[in-house]
């Protein structure tokens, strides 16, 4: 909880800060394609743990955050089969409305046993960027995954119960100075006591369960 809090407090959304958290440690190695982001070194590159071996490569829709690659990533993407040892998709596949082919070209582009991360999120404000189409269930995220070709091997909830999930709804209509920083952090953290509450007097795991900021997906090819 004090790395989110410290997080939020320096600017971070309460999703992004639990996302972050969540993905600490997890590997990056060999070439490593990001799917939507741009070489401005998005914060969760500090939790991610790139081995010596790997390079990144950025692609976006845009020239603005000044990617490595500029595609849309609607369409095929402009790498040759069997190249990528590592994707990453954060916040990206609700923005896709042919997901069905995004996961495949996914496939298409990692090497044989080559991973992909990927984290969607749920119950989150409408954000479009440019558009923002889809929100998608732990079910839905597995069977397209699983349909797809890739073995699945966890899909596992980021940020859960619904004090959390409602304080993720104001977040974006804060102004960012230190201020409403704290005071926001204050909220997450009453938030969380909220749920640990819930959790105590709740006759079902479900009743958490059901609150869940998004899911992170880790696949294999």
């Amino acid at each position: 909880m004090l790395g989110i809090i410290k997080q939020i407090i320096n600017g971070k959304s309460l999703l992004r800060a639990t996302l972050n958290c969540e993905i600490k440690g997890m590997p990056a190695y060999g070439t490593v394609i990001d799917l939507g982001s741009g070489n401005r070194r998005p914060s969760y590159y500090k939790y991610l743990d790139f081995k010596s071996n790997s390079r990144v490569f950025t692609v976006n829709i845009v020239s603005t955050s000044v990617p490595d690659v500029i595609s849309d990533l609607e369409d095929k993407f402009p790498f040759k089969d069997g190249c990528a040892d590592t994707i990453i998709a954060f916040n990206l596949l609700e923005h896709i409305y042919r997901y069905g082919n995004f996961v495949r070209e996914c496939r298409r582009v990692l090497k044989k046993n080559g991973r992909l991360y990927i984290f969607v999120p749920f119950l989150v404000r409408y954000h479009p960027d440019p558009q923002d189409y889809f929100r998608f269930t732990y079910e839905a995220l597995n069977k397209i995954m699983i349909g797809s070709g890739f073995k699945v091997e966890s899909i596992r909830e980021v940020g859960r119960g619904p004090f959390t999930a409602a304080c993720s709804q104001i977040d974006g209509v804060l102004s960012f100075n230190i201020f409403t920083r704290m005071l926001f952090a204050l909220l997450v953290i009453t938030a969380a006591v909220g749920d640990w509450i819930v959790g105590l007097i709740s006759t079902s795991e479900k009743q958490l369960r059901g609150y869940p900021l998004g899911y992170l997906a880790v696949c294999r090819k």
